[in-house]
C-alpha cells in the first residue's frame, strides 16, 4: 500500500463497513481514472524526421480530441474536501499495441483497479471516461471467485 492509500484510508475512504450512498457520489467510496501523457523531449518520432532529435520510447497518444508524443500513463486517484485532498494510488503505463503507435488505455486501468480492489475493500466504484467498455466493467464487476 502506497503513500497516498495509507493518507487516503487515514482519513477515512474506504471503509468496508461504511454504506452505500445512492443520492450523492461519496468520493470516499469511488476512485476517478485517466490517462495522461507526459509530453516526451521531442515531437518526432525516429521513422518521420531524422534530422531532429528523437525519443524512441515515446508514442504518438490520444489526448484531449488530439494526440501527443510521449509516455501515457493511467492515474487512478481519490479526492477529500481536505485542503489538496487528491490522492493518487495507482499510476499504470499505457504500453503501445504492436505495430501501432498508439496504446490500449483499458488494460493497463483494469489490471490496476483488480489489484486496488485488495487494498481498498470499501471502494464501490470507479469514474472514469468511455474508456471502459462492456468487457471491462463485466471483469471488473466479478466476484473474486470469478477472477
Amino acid at each position: 500500500m502506497g503513500a497516498g492509500m495509507s493518507e487516503a484510508k487515514r482519513l477515512g475512504h474506504f471503509h468496508p463497513d461504511r454504506g452505500l450512498s445512492y443520492n450523492k457520489v461519496d468520493f470516499g467510496q469511488w476512485v476517478t481514472t485517466d490517462g495522461t501523457v507526459l509530453k516526451a523531449p521531442s515531437d518526432h518520432s525516429p521513422d518521420e524526421d531524422e534530422s531532429h532529435r528523437t525519443d524512441d520510447a515515446s508514442g504518438l497518444h490520444s489526448k484531449g480530441g488530439g494526440t501527443a508524443r510521449g509516455s501515457k500513463f493511467v492515474l487512478i486517484e481519490t479526492i477529500s474536501e481536505e485542503y489538496r485532498g487528491r490522492f493518487i494510488l495507482a499510476a499504470a503505463h499505457v504500453t503501445p499495441k504492436t505495430g501501432k503507435q498508439q496504446g490500449d488505455e483499458a488494460a493497463p486501468t483494469v489490471a490496476a483497479l483488480l489489484n486496488l480492489k485488495t487494498s481498498a475493500t470499501g471502494m464501490w466504484g470507479n469514474i472514469c471516461d468511455t474508456v471502459l467498455r462492456g468487457s471491462h466493467i463485466k471483469t471488473l464487476a466479478a466476484p473474486e471467485s470469478q477472477l
